[in-house]
């Protein structure tokens, strides 16, 4: 059975899906090294001390 757009086998609400997480990961990544850096140096210079990398 065929359900995609002409005739591949991905439904287009998965191929939509799809596209938004890729579109998505890169804001996702540039947030998060964001909120890395407004760590206190103190804070992680404690978390070093306890042995986290």
């Amino acid at each position: 059975m065929r359900c995609g757009w002409r005739g591949s086998r991905v439904s287009p609400g998965f191929a939509g899906v799809l596209a938004l997480a890729l579109l998505v990961i890169p804001v996702v990544i540039r947030q998060t090294e964001n909120m890395l850096l407004l760590v206190p140096n103190a804070l992680r210079e404690a978390a070093y001390a306890l042995g986290t990398q």
